[in-house]
């Protein structure tokens, strides 16, 4: 009877041990799927759309900031000109402050940028890669690393541009500020090419007092 009991216990012992091995096994497993999940999402996810914020609201204000910059003379003529000398000086200030950049384009070391982001200016889209679809012509921005600042002053034809939102078009003087700025929060897929486009655009206001 004894030996009985005794053997039962054991095979309960050696049941409950078994379960418990199996429990902790996949405690483990999950936490190693788990936990680098959590800190990303926990973690990085925050920095990358924080991130994004900032670039967006970087392209869309030096579009908006540029575009007040008019040309005072062409202004008296009745024509709208972007002072394009204003325009970059203020395009300098508004991109390196928010990435954080030296004079050189390159990042401070702090934060989330890694790489030299270098700003380009041009006074066309001349150069640029173009798709056609039902006979119109698009143009595409750059995907490359840097911003790119495009003052299209009194166009002589309407220009439509692809933008991650969309195509824009543009038939008077307008502003394109492109940005691709990669960013680096560490962990899985840890750099991040955040891609943004703002574009203003100055018209006179015709309507009479």
């Amino acid at each position: 009877m004894g030996g009985r009991v005794f053997q039962s216990f054991e095979k309960a012992w050696i049941r409950l041990k078994s379960e418990h091995g199996s429990i902790s096994l996949f405690v483990l497993i999950m936490m190693i799927v788990l936990l680098p999940y959590t800190f990303w999402v926990g973690v990085h996810l925050p920095q990358k759309i924080q991130a994004t914020y900032a670039i967006k609201q970087m392209a869309m204000n030096t579009a908006d900031s540029i575009i007040t910059r008019l040309d005072e003379s062409a202004l008296s003529d009745g024509r709208v000109r972007v002072d394009v000398e204003q325009g970059m000086e203020i395009a300098d200030l508004m991109i390196r402050g928010t990435l954080n950049l030296d004079e050189n384009y390159n990042p401070s070391g702090e934060g989330l940028l890694k790489e030299r982001v270098p700003v380009w200016y041009a006074t066309s889209l001349d150069g640029l890669d173009t798709v056609e679809d039902d006979g119109r012509v698009y143009y595409k921005l750059p995907e490359e690393t840097g911003v790119y600042v495009y003052f299209l002053n009194e166009p002589e034809r309407t220009f439509t541009v692809l933008t991650e939102n969309g195509p824009i078009e543009i038939a008077n003087t307008s502003v394109v500020v492109r940005a691709n700025v990669p960013i680096e929060t560490g962990g899985l897929a840890s750099r991040t090419m955040i891609t943004k486009t703002g574009v203003s655009e100055a018209t006179l206001n015709e309507s009479g007092g």
